[in-house]
């Protein structure tokens, strides 16, 4: 296992019992079975290291949602992108429980939610065209509807038992 996945898992490990703040490099060093040579090898401090774990969380959803980033907005498609995020997220169903649920893990819900906005606005003036035909909705709220639907979506299949 690469070093970098070995800390991220230690750290979500660690995020079940405490706060990012009370952790030290050490405590993470050592459930990861790693040197703090290491860890610097790879992050400057823990708080570089805090924001590259919720990159790569945030990324790693992205990559399943690729179909709405490379073909052209038509009505229904999105099912296909959001089917294989869910089964992405039940797959990883300890991960995202943590990911999506602890109050422990500041900033990821925020992060994901900026990033879903980023994507999705791209399709705005499609979604717009199929969903709010001759409406004249603002595309900044049209976008933003996209992006709540698609995390609540998240939330409530985690919450039934979908993870």
């Amino acid at each position: 296992m690469k070093t970098r996945q070995k800390l991220f898992d230690a750290y979500l490990s660690l995020l079940e019992q405490q706060t990012p703040e009370r952790m030290t490099i050490q405590m993470l060093t050592t459930k990861a079975n790693i040197n703090r040579v290491t860890f610097y090898k790879h992050f400057h401090n823990l708080v570089e290291f805090h924001e590259q774990f919720i990159e790569h969380y945030i990324l790693e959803l992205y990559e399943f949602m690729k179909p709405l980033n490379y073909k052209t907005y038509t009505k229904g498609f999105e099912y296909e992108a959001l089917l294989q995020l869910l089964e992405h997220i039940k797959a990883n169903q300890i991960t995202y429980k943590i990911l999506l649920t602890s109050q422990n893990i500041t900033g990821f819900n925020k992060a994901l939610l900026a990033h879903f906005q980023q994507r999705i606005s791209k399709h705005t003036t499609e979604l717009a065209k199929f969903d709010f035909p001759g409406t004249g909705v603002n595309q900044i709220i049209v976008s933003w509807y996209g992006v709540s639907a698609l995390f609540g979506t998240i939330r409530y299949y985690h919450n039934v038992g979908g993870v």
